[in-house]
């Protein structure tokens, strides 16, 4: 029970900043630029953020080697959440 209570609350509050980062956005306008978008670029576009972000979670594992073994799946998180957080 307590593990779903956090589960919701985790969610309620990314969809109350979600709400308060995109409040004034013009949806019509972002789907016009999303549909001229050249495939081929947005796909390449994604392809260099993972790398990007792979790179990055790497770079903090072999930074915290001496703290002890650190798995990719949780540098990778919080390297994300990370950028997240900047944006």
């Amino acid at each position: 029970m307590r593990t779903a209570l956090r589960s919701f609350v985790g969610v309620a509050v990314s969809l109350l900043c979600l709400y308060f980062a995109t409040r004034g956005t013009d949806w019509q306008r972002v789907g016009a630029l999303l549909a001229g978008a050249r495939p081929g670029w947005a796909a390449a576009l994604v392809g260099v953020s993972l790398v990007t972000l792979y790179i990055r979670a790497q770079r903090w594992r072999v930074l915290l080697r001496p703290m002890g073994h650190v798995e990719l799946y949780p540098a990778l998180a919080a390297t994300a959440i990370g950028f997240g957080a900047s944006s």
